[in-house]
């Protein structure tokens, strides 16, 4: 989800003085040893470096840097359990920090603030420059879910991800899937599902992901991994995936590329009980992307079949 107006961003206008130029909440009520998630829409303006701060209740800080012309991640302090940004389309980001508040006496807070490059959080401010902000979003998590408006109290969230439980209509003997969306960012070093198709105890599995940020694959499970790599892909585009299962005959394509088969032997999954979309079964490795089509066929198509749908 995206913020409903991503024009109403506040600009952040740094002083005079020699240091920091930042906002915070502070956040008194979160609790010791609990891993936070803190998010924020940006845009540059007259800087085009931000950070965010993580203060611990041990008086420690983390902070983190990021570029909002080129959209990376600069400087990262010691002790984040993730940090990440997301375009979002006309010079719009999202930007995160996520870390282990620990246990002391100091009150944590989470701020942004401007930068004039990278590391540097302190400076004379010319009384003009400005970033835009807003959007800010704290919750526990180990990474960002999707904004949700909220008003002075704190809100209940209900699962990011779409879980369909009646699969009455799954063949788990034969089909094929195909699949049309895009992919913007993951969580560093994790692998980010795009659907789940999965039995309640995760023993037996169908799943696409993209692994690690790198390259975009299907992995058939009964105890035995079958896995497809379908190739690199490159965050911000579009892709089509289809991939088809009968016994003995596992194959994927992606936008229309060759053929990528497993070897014969083993059996499929079987077991089935949720197809989660946009996520793993455990809820733990969002999609961070957009899922336009979801097809499905009761029946094995053929490999040139599969390459023709994707294209």
């Amino acid at each position: 989800m995206v913020p409903t107006a991503p024009c109403s961003l506040f600009a952040l206008v740094e002083n005079t003085d020699n240091n920091t130029h930042y906002i915070r909440d502070d956040l008194a009520g979160l609790a010791e040893n609990t891993v936070y998630c803190g998010s924020y829409f940006v845009k540059a303006s007259e800087r085009s470096w931000c950070y965010l701060d993580i203060k611990r209740r041990d008086n420690s800080d983390l902070l983190v840097w990021f570029n909002l012309s080129l959209g990376i991640v600069g400087t990262v302090t010691a002790g984040f359990s993730d940090v990440g940004i997301e375009d979002w389309g006309d010079g719009l980001f999202r930007v995160w920090a996520a870390g282990d508040v620990l246990a002391g006496a100091t009150t944590p807070f989470f701020g942004i603030g401007l930068a004039i490059a990278d590391g540097i959080d302190a400076y004379t401010g010319d009384g003009a420059s400005a970033i835009h902000a807003g959007f800010a979003q704290v919750e526990e998590e180990a990474f960002p879910s999707s904004y949700i408006e909220t008003g002075a109290a704190t809100v209940a969230r209900e699962a990011d991800s779409a879980v369909i439980t009646n699969l009455s209509w799954l063949d788990e003997t034969q089909g094929a899937f195909a699949i049309d969306g895009a992919l913007i960012g993951h969580v560093p070093g994790t692998t980010s599902r795009i659907i789940a198709l999965q039995d309640e105890a995760g023993n037996q599995t169908h799943d696409y992901f993209w692994n690690g940020g790198t390259s975009v694959r299907v992995n058939y499970f009964d105890g035995t991994s079958h896995v497809l790599d379908t190739g690199i892909f490159t965050p911000g585009t579009a892709f089509n995936i289809a991939s088809a299962y009968s016994l003995d005959s596992i194959a994927a394509t992606r936008d229309g590329g060759d053929i990528v088969a497993a070897g014969s032997g083993g059996s499929l999954p079987t077991g089935m009980t949720r197809l989660v979309l946009g996520n793993s079964g455990n809820l733990q490795r969002p999609m961070f992307g957009t899922i336009k089509r979801i097809r499905y066929w009761p029946f094995r198509p053929s490999n040139d079949e599969l390459i023709q749908v994707t294209r």
